[in-house]
């Protein structure tokens, strides 16, 4: 504690909108932020016997936090980076408890220039676009359903991996390649590594930092093309219950043009995992193994204190599964209230999920969410 008063008395301090900074000498600082978002849904769905409750039947109004976030980043030494974000997200949802504050992110990157940087810690899985992207700049309400079909890195929330990690830009081109730890593998006393990568190049602006954006409201004119891979071997079983390879790839396109009376936006993506069982279910009791895409398009007024961003999104997921409720289709419409940009808005978001063929239970049956969403961040 002595310590950090030495440095907070003897640093220079700058707001700023990406948070504070604290300086530390000539090459030596530290940069804190905060994100908040609170959520409120209403689900529509045939009621059950315990209507209300959102753990039983779909008919339910919840308001909780989505997203705490503490981010804290700055620069050790030259060319020696360093990132922590600590996480106490979905509190208070469906009357449950949080499960407490998290490390989300925390890492070390030795920067040896735009071409090369080595990242050592825990970080986001390299694969899609959509999940490199934060969900504080996302247009659409949240990420949809057919990115959480991933692996779960075992003990890590969030789509993580603790590993190494190499990534660069050259030109137009930014190439992405992590080795890590993964999913505690099916057999006993076997390790596996899990591999994941991207790779994107950029026909228009440039797209150079570590995490995406859907939308630059204006400050880019973009058209980025990408490729993700991610597997790991023995961290699935077949349908014989043996421990088997679970791999998946991910091509995408993210396209943004200022007009004379706005900001157009559109961004696909196309989907494949492979688990080696076409029954094999998440804990949410999605099937993971299949094919889809999703799409979502978007325009925003121009305007001094923030401006509209109505938006359309759809989702087709394709289970290798035959049961009923697995394959699904989703589509969301809404729009952001920009007060000022992504900084602080509001989003207002109309979902509907169907089912090819409906399920037994009320979460494998058609139904829609209503969603009204606070987001502000520094």
């Amino acid at each position: 504690m002595f310590a950090i008063a030495i440095i907070l008395l003897s640093a220079s301090i700058t707001a700023h909108a990406g948070g504070i900074t604290l300086k530390a000498g000539e090459d030596r600082f530290i940069q804190i932020g905060y994100r908040l978002q609170v959520l409120t849904q209403i689900g529509q769905n045939q009621a059950g016997a315990a209507a209300g409750d959102p753990t039983v039947s779909g008919d339910h109004t919840d308001l909780y936090l989505r997203r705490s976030r503490l981010l804290v980043g700055g620069q050790a030494a030259p060319g020696v980076n360093f990132f922590l974000q600590l996480a106490d997200d979905n509190r208070g949802k469906s009357y449950a408890a949080s499960t407490g504050v998290k490390t989300l992110d925390g890492w070390i990157e030795l920067d040896s220039g735009t071409a090369g940087k080595v990242m050592a810690g825990i970080f986001p899985v390299q694969f899609s676009r959509s999940r490199l992207t934060s969900p504080f700049s996302s247009i659409a309400l949240d990420r949809a359903a057919i990115d959480e079909l991933q692996l779960d890195s075992t003990a890590l929330d969030g789509k993580r991996d603790r590993g190494l990690l190499l990534w660069g830009n050259i030109g137009g081109f930014q190439y992405r390649l992590a080795a890590g730890k993964g999913a505690k593998p099916q057999e006993t006393g076997a390790e596996t590594i899990r591999y994941h990568g991207r790779v994107h190049i950029s026909l228009m602006d440039g797209e150079e930092d570590f995490l995406y954006k859907e939308s630059y409201q204006g400050g880019k004119d973009i058209f980025t093309i990408g490729y993700g891979f991610d597997r790991q071997d023995k961290a699935s079983t077949d349908v014989a219950g043996k421990p088997a390879g679970y791999s998946a790839w991910t091509a995408d396109v993210a396209m943004e043009g200022r007009t004379e009376s706005g900001v157009m936006s559109l961004v696909g993506a196309y989907y494949s995992y492979d688990w080696s069982n076409p029954g094999k279910k998440d804990s949410s009791g999605n099937y993971v193994q299949g094919k889809g895409w999703q799409a979502t398009l978007a325009w925003m007024s121009m305007e001094k204190q923030g401006g509209i961003q109505p938006y359309a999104r759809y989702v087709v997921w394709d289970a290798e599964s035959a049961s009923s409720g697995a394959s699904q289709r989703s589509t969301a419409l809404g729009f952001n209230y920009l007060l000022s940009g992504f900084d602080a808005k509001l989003v207002f978001d109309f979902e509907q999920i169907s089912f090819p063929t409906e399920g037994a239970t009320w979460d494998r049956k058609n139904h829609s969410v209503t969603s009204m969403q606070w987001q502000i961040s520094f």
